[in-house]
C-alpha cells in the first residue's frame, strides 16, 4: 500500500443561485438559506475559474471548515467531527476561528486537529480520518483528536488525514477524491468509498491537504533610536521614550542599508541595544515599585513613572527592588477567572492592554492582567524573554518586516502596517512569533511568593525596603521534661502505710489550713482588681475624645493597611481590567 499513487483532495463550494460564496469541503458547510453545494468533478466542468481557487492548497488552508470540541476536557481543540471531541455534546460546528490548519484562538493548541482510526489487530495500520465512520466496521476504533492518555499529544493535521473518495457506479476509473460521504449524496450514479476501500479498489490514496507550511519563523525585536540634528543620542522602542527635543529614527530606516543613519544606532538592532531601553515604574509600594513597561502593567495607573533610569526592559537596577532585579509586564489571559493568576495554557504575557485585541473577529476577547500578583501567594510571572509581540511588515514586500512592540515603533509612511502577535502566528498568513528578548539566565528569577509591601513612610517610597527573598523559619525544638525513672530500692509499701507517724497526720492538716487560707487572701486582691478595672473603664468612656486623638488614630489605620501618600480607601478595592477584542 505505500507505493500507491497521491492523490490530493479539491475542495467543492457553496453557491447562491449563480454566485460563488466561498470553498468549501462539503454540503454542512453550506449554512445560507439558499446556499447550494458544487462538488470539485462539477466546479471542473462548469466554473473553472473557482476550481483552480478552491484545488489551491493556500486556499484550502484558510477553509472554515472545522468545528469546536468546547469542554476543557478535549482542551477546546480545532476538529471536523463530533466523534473527534471526547465529550461530543460540548461539540460546535464551522467555529469561525478554527480553519482547517490553524487554531486561530490559540487557546491551548495553535493547530486544528482530526481523530485517528486505529486498527486493533496486529497489523497495526493505523490513518488520520475526518470523522469515525471513514474507519473500516471492524477490527478498528476510532481515537478523539486529543488523545487524552498521558503523555500524548495531538499530532493527526490534515497533511496526514485521508479521504474517500466518489466513485462512478459504472467505471470506477471515474472519481474523485471527497472529505465525507454527504459530498457524493448529489453525485448522480456515483457512491462514497471510505479510505482504505479506496486504496483496495483503485490502488490510489487519496489525502485531504499536501505538506504543511514550515513552522514560525522566531524572530526578536530590534529596537529604534532617538536623535538630535543626526546624532544618535540612545536606543528606543516607540517615540515615547525619546526626550523632548529628540527624534524618533525607526528600526526599518536602521536595518535599510539604502538610508543614511548614524552608525552609532546600529546597536539598537541588537538584543544589547533593546535591553538597555529605559521602561517606567509603578513607583507605589503597593505595586511593588516594579519595573513596567507601561502604565498599564500597574495595578494604580496614576503612580507610573514614565522612562526611570533605573528601569530597563529586561532589568531593575534599583537597589530597593523588592521583587527581585527584574522588569515585568502584563499578560493577556482567555480566562476571565483566573483572578489575575498566570495560566502557561490560556496566558500570554505581552507589552501592554492594546496586545489582547485582535485584528480578526474569528478571535475570541481576551482579558488583560497588570504584572502585579493577582494574590498575595503568587509571584508576578512575566519577564521580557517571555513576551509575544508584533511586528511591523512591509504593505508590497512582506518579507521586509521586523518585530516591535507597538505600530508607533513601525515606520509612519503609508508602507509599513503593524499586525499584533495575535495575528502574526497563522500558518496561511505572516506566519511569524515575535518576542520581546531573549532568554534571560544573568538574571535571578523572582522570588517564590509576594509578601505584603511595608507600610508607605510619610515621604514616600522607602529607603530601607530590602529584596524580597523566600524566608524559612525553623520551628523551635521541643522541651522534654526528665523521665522519671523507679527507685531500685527494696520498699515495701504496706508496711510504710500502716507505720504512718501521729506526726506526719499533724502536719498534713497544718498545711490544709494554710492553703485555705492562702486562697480566701487571693480571691480578696482579684475581686478589687476587678472593680479598680472597671472604674477605669468608665472613666475612658466619659472621656471625650480630642481632634488630636482622633486624627492620630486615622494615620496609624492607614499605616496598618499599607495606604500611599495621597490615596483613599477606595484606591485599595481591586479593579478588574476591562477586556478588549
Amino acid at each position: 500500500m505505500s507505493d500507491l499513487t497521491i492523490k490530493l483532495l479539491s475542495a467543492g463550494a457553496c453557491y447562491e443561485g449563480n454566485t460563488f460564496l466561498k470553498c468549501a469541503f462539503n454540503p454542512l458547510e453550506c449554512t445560507s438559506e439558499n446556499g447550494v453545494y458544487r462538488s470539485s468533478r462539477w466546479l471542473d466542468s462548469s466554473d473553472s475559474t473557482q476550481a483552480m481557487k478552491c484545488a489551491s492548497q493556500a486556499s484550502m488552508y484558510g477553509i472554515q471548515a472545522m468545528g469546536r470540541c468546547t469542554s476543557n476536557t478535549d482542551k477546546y481543540i480545532c476538529t471536523s467531527d463530533f466523534s473527534a471531541c471526547q465529550l461530543s455534546v460540548a461539540w460546535i460546528p464551522f467555529d469561525e476561528s478554527c480553519t482547517l490548519v490553524d487554531d486561530l484562538q490559540n487557546r491551548v493548541w495553535d493547530y486544528s486537529y482530526f481523530g485517528e482510526c486505529l486498527d486493533r489487530s496486529s497489523n497495526d495500520v493505523d490513518f488520520c480520518a475526518w470523522k469515525s465512520s471513514d474507519c473500516p466496521d471492524e477490527e478498528y476504533r476510532f481515537q478523539w483528536a486529543n488523545p487524552f492518555f498521558a503523555g500524548q499529544l495531538p499530532d493527526c493535521r490534515c497533511d496526514k488525514v485521508k479521504t474517500g473518495a466518489c466513485v462512478s457506479d459504472l467505471n470506477p476509473d471515474a472519481f474523485f477524491c471527497a472529505a465525507t460521504e454527504e459530498v457524493c449524496f448529489d453525485e448522480v450514479g456515483m457512491s462514497y468509498l471510505k479510505p482504505l476501500e479506496v486504496e483496495s479498489e483503485l490502488d490510489v490514496t487519496c489525502m485531504l491537504c499536501d505538506k504543511l507550511p514550515p513552522p514560525p519563523e522566531v524572530k526578536l525585536v530590534s529596537a529604534g533610536a532617538c536623535v538630535t540634528d543626526g546624532a544618535f543620542k540612545k536606543c528606543a522602542l516607540i517615540p515615547s521614550h525619546c526626550e523632548v527635543g529628540e527624534s524618533f529614527l525607526p528600526t526599518s530606516r536602521i536595518l535599510d542599508p539604502t538610508v543614511d543613519t548614524p552608525q552609532a544606532a546600529n546597536v539598537c538592532a541588537t538584543q544589547d541595544g533593546v535591553k538597555s531601553v529605559n521602561v517606567g515604574r509603578c513607583d507605589a509600594q503597593s505595586n511593588f515599585y516594579m519595573c513596567v513597561p507601561t502604565a498599564g502593567a500597574c495595578e494604580l495607573q496614576q503612580y507610573f513613572k514614565a522612562n526611570d533610569p533605573e528601569c530597563t526592559v529586561s532589568k531593575d537596577m534599583s537597589s530597593n527592588s523588592i521583587v527581585s532585579a527584574s522588569t515585568y509586564y502584563g499578560f493577556c489571559s482567555n480566562d476571565e477567572d483566573n483572578w489575575g493568576i498566570f495560566d502557561a495554557g490560556d496566558s500570554y504575557c505581552v507589552w501592554n492592554f492594546q496586545d489582547c485585541a485582535s485584528s480578526s473577529s474569528d478571535n475570541e476577547p481576551m482579558e488583560y492582567y497588570d504584572a502585579n500578583p493577582g494574590t498575595s501567594a503568587m509571584k508576578p510571572e512575566c519577564r521580557c524573554d517571555d513576551v509575544r509581540t508584533g511586528a511591523c511588515i512591509h504593505n508590497e514586500d512582506p518579507s521586509r518586516r521586523h518585530c516591535a512592540v507597538q505600530k508607533e515603533a513601525c515606520d509612519n509612511t503609508n508602507d509599513w502596517t503593524f499586525v499584533s502577535w495575535r495575528n502574526l502566528e497563522v500558518q496561511t498568513g505572516p506566519n511569524l512569533i515575535c518576542k520581546l528578548c531573549s532568554e534571560l539566565p544573568d538574571i535571578p528569577p523572582p522570588s517564590a511568593s509576594v509578601q505584603q509591601p511595608p507600610a508607605a513612610s510619610p515621604t514616600g517610597r522607602s529607603p530601607t525596603i530590602q529584596p524580597l527573598t523566600e524566608t524559612r523559619t525553623t520551628p523551635p525544638k521541643p522541651v522534654f521534661s526528665p523521665s522519671s525513672s523507679k527507685s531500685n530500692s527494696n520498699i515495701n509499701s504496706d508496711n510504710e502505710n500502716k507505720s504512718l507517724s501521729a506526726g506526719i497526720i499533724g502536719a498534713i492538716v497544718a498545711g490544709s489550713a494554710v492553703i485555705v487560707l492562702i486562697v480566701v487572701i487571693v480571691a480578696h486582691f482579684l475581686t478589687q482588681d476587678a472593680v479598680d478595672d472597671k472604674a477605669t473603664q468608665q472613666e475612658q468612656k466619659d472621656e471625650e475624645a480630642t481632634p488630636e486623638k482622633l486624627e492620630k488614630e486615622t494615620e496609624n489605620f492607614d499605616a496598618k493597611i499599607g495606604m500611599e501618600p495621597g490615596q483613599t480607601e477606595e484606591d485599595l478595592v481591586p479593579q478588574k481590567d476591562h477586556s478588549v477584542t
